[in-house]
């Protein structure tokens, strides 16, 4: 009967164990789940407020785990593909303000080359030359800056270089003024842009009477 005893405590002494071993171990696997859910929530969330980053990928090799390097991999994708999308965007862009600069372009050179004509048939050629090297000015400034985009005080400065060829053609009768506002002068905006608006603002002049 003592060892009935000594073996039946054994025996509730072991399932006791077996129970504490099954719960300790239960607990430390659910707080390592919770643990890495919570990681992939707060990765979620980061994708959401776009701070996330590849260091917020679960190391371990479970479902989880692999589930954490799917969505790495989503999001990596995700972001070349709105990279090629901003590209592409402004590669279109850039194509449509070249497109729109080589179509003022040869207008405007067509004008100035028919008064500069004009002027030298009329025997004007001191108005002629003026012209000629005025218009030598302004393709070398507009050559200079090859870009499709250039700053407002550049747009303004070969406004005014066309301006003063227009001037001669008019015999001095053409003034103008610059109002702007402070601070945007660096602003930039398509190259030019105020060329079609001056062209189309002046009066053609009676060549006749310069």
């Amino acid at each position: 009967l003592s060892s009935l005893h000594t073996i039946q405590s054994y025996l509730y002494l072991a399932i006791l164990v077996v129970l504490l071993t099954i719960t300790v171990g239960t607990l430390i696997a659910s707080n390592l789940i919770t643990r890495s859910l919570s990681k992939l929530i707060s990765a979620v969330s980061a994708i959401e407020n776009q701070t996330y980053d590849s260091s917020q990928i679960l190391t371990q090799s479970d479902e989880l785990g692999q589930l954490s390097k799917s969505l790495d991999s989503m999001y990596q994708t995700i972001q070349q593909q709105i990279e090629q999308i901003k590209q592409e965007r402004q590669a279109k862009y850039n194509a449509e303000i070249r497109l729109f600069s080589e179509q003022i372009n040869p207008h405007f050179l067509y004008n100035i080359l028919g008064s500069i004509q004009t002027c030298q048939s009329l025997g004007k050629l001191d108005i002629a030359n003026q012209m000629l090297t005025n218009l030598t000015r302004f393709y070398r400034m507009t050559l200079r800056k090859s870009e499709d985009l250039i700053s407002i005080r550049d747009e303004l400065t070969i406004a005014q270089l066309y301006l003063e060829m227009e001037k001669l053609c008019h015999n001095d009768n053409l003034t103008w003024e610059i109002n702007m506002e402070d601070g945007i002068d660096n602003f930039l905006i398509c190259k030019f842009t105020l060329q079609p608006f001056l062209e189309n603002s002046i009066m053609p002049v009676s060549y006749t009477h310069l």
